[in-house]
């Protein structure tokens, strides 16, 4: 069964990839170049445009970003792509094997893989989408991207998408950074780990995230743990304003180790959305955090 999935491990720095990006244009990331939409793998001649089933609605959307709209099955009348989240209804492989799909993008893999076998024996490419981190989402851009909406759609989608990104990244000093835990989550508290889109979002924003580099996506934390870290600020990255109760538990947490910023994100979607503007936002954050943790050494 051909199975395509985000690639793990942290053997790139997120700010040296989109300092590359920038400055060379796309990037392989050590990924085989697929041939080009619609032509054979040796460019003889164009073929069959593939169809593509997507039970992600995260997957859609990158997939309407790439121009592939048109491409995907619809799921129901009523709802073409699955945009009603079929993620959360149960899934019948055998009716979508029945469908011929050439890809199928799920938002995770089954637990037991056996539920696959329609799939495999109508010969569909299942793609796992759920990047944790931009390198997960470079990896599917040079991997399926490239396959399904050839090198022109990958790097249309880098300079719409990932440029400007870079360019934000490149305001900052790569010394004299503020190190920084971020919190994502509260009861029970947790940090985010180094195979995330948080530590990735405060390296690009200028700050040094205390994490960043590990392989996990989230890590328990204790107020112990925090105070073994020693960071200079602690950002709480969550997707919504915290109540009042929430905010104790993170003064409870953090009371004499650090200061402490809210910075309410979606992560999930942010990375489609708007890039920028959050990157941009983010460093605005550490700029004013700077200014206070210099004041503060002062004094």
């Amino acid at each position: 069964m051909t199975q395509w999935t985000a690639r793990r491990g942290r053997a790139h720095h997120i700010v040296g990839i989109l300092s590359l990006l920038l400055a060379f244009g796309p990037i392989a990331l050590g990924c085989p170049a697929p041939a080009e939409s619609g032509r054979t793998a040796s460019g003889e001649g164009p073929t069959k445009a593939p169809r593509i089933l997507s039970l992600s609605p995260l997957a859609t959307r990158f997939l309407d970003q790439l121009g592939l709209g048109d491409r995907i099955v619809p799921l129901s009348p009523m709802t073409p792509g699955g945009s009603d989240s079929p993620a959360e209804r149960a899934v019948d492989f055998d009716e979508l094997a029945r469908r011929e799909p050439d890809f199928v993008f799920l938002p995770a893999l089954p637990d037991d893989r056996t539920e696959l076998a329609p799939l495999e024996a109508a010969g569909a490419r299942i793609v796992e989408f759920a990047p944790h981190d931009l390198e997960d989402l470079l990896a599917l851009l040079q991997g399926v991207g490239v396959e399904l909406a050839g090198k022109q759609g990958v790097e249309a989608f880098e300079r719409r998408v990932l440029r400007p990104v870079a360019m934000v990244a490149g305001q900052s000093s790569p010394t004299d950074r503020l190190r920084v835990v971020a919190v994502v989550g509260i009861d029970p508290p947790e940090i985010a780990g180094g195979h995330s889109f948080e530590t990735d979002l405060i390296e690009i924003a200028g700050a040094t995230s205390l994490t960043h580099g590990a392989d996990d996506e989230r890590r328990p934390i204790d107020r112990d743990g925090l105070a073994a870290l020693k960071p200079d600020l602690v950002l709480v990255m969550t997707g919504s304003a915290l109540t009042s109760e929430q905010r104790e538990r993170v003064l409870d947490l953090t009371y004499g180790i650090a200061p402490v910023h809210d910075f309410e994100f979606a992560r999930e979607t942010f990375w489609l959305d708007e890039p920028v503007r959050e990157a941009t936002r983010l460093r605005e954050l550490i700029v004013a955090a700077e200014r206070e943790h210099a004041s503060a050494d002062v004094r």
